[in-house]
């Protein structure tokens, strides 16, 4: 990953890369599964990138529907392209949103993710109160991000380490906030679990 990442707004050019590089990286239907989602559920994902943990939400969601959001209008074209001929494509809606204003109602939402995301939030801890703000009470929250083999996460300062992103969860008031480490094929993915009181 490059500084350039860190911009909220990318050109075609490296939202294309960014889709090809990272848009399906295991960790985007992974952490779908292990958010175990129930059919009624509607779920936001903040920084959909190019959609790919979106569809594979819909497709259990089967009574819900699914949110993507992304503050790249270039990634929200490739991610309304790429699920152009999905099956159940009715039931995703992309549209432009960053972490820290969600064009949402407040507890609106049942499940909200961060997949691979957080750590290009401009403001950590707008962006999870924000999170709480469209949850409904009992609403969960989940969190992915890499896992490298020297142990650290794809985020920079505070963020590189795995345990800082409980602290943070727990600190932006979230309840029940968990961690599992999974490894695929050599790499590897935290995965944070938590709930609004």
């Amino acid at each position: 990953m490059t500084d350039y990442e860190h911009s909220p707004l990318w050109d075609n050019e490296t939202a294309e890369w960014y889709a090809e590089e990272y848009g399906k990286h295991f960790s985007t239907t992974l952490a779908v599964k292990l958010a175990e989602l129930r059919p009624d559920d509607v779920v936001l994902e903040i920084g959909c990138g190019s959609g790919n943990s979106c569809r594979a939400a819909a497709a259990v969601v089967t009574g819900g529907r699914v949110i993507g959001i992304d503050p790249t209008s270039a990634m929200i074209k490739i991610a309304i392209k790429e699920s152009e001929n999905y099956p159940h494509k009715n039931r995703i809606q992309f549209m432009e949103g960053s972490a820290e204003e969600v064009p949402l109602e407040n507890s609106s939402i049942t499940t909200a993710m961060a997949i691979n995301s957080l750590h290009h939030w401009d403001d950590i801890g707008a962006g999870l109160l924000e999170a709480k703000r469209i949850l409904i009470p009992d609403g969960r929250f989940y969190v992915a991000d890499e896992l490298k083999k020297d142990g650290t996460t794809h985020g920079e300062g505070r963020l590189a380490d795995p345990t800082q992103i409980e602290h943070l969860l727990k600190d932006s008031g979230f309840s029940r906030v968990s961690r599992t480490d999974h490894i695929r094929g050599g790499e590897g993915m935290c995965f944070y679990s938590a709930v609004r009181p």
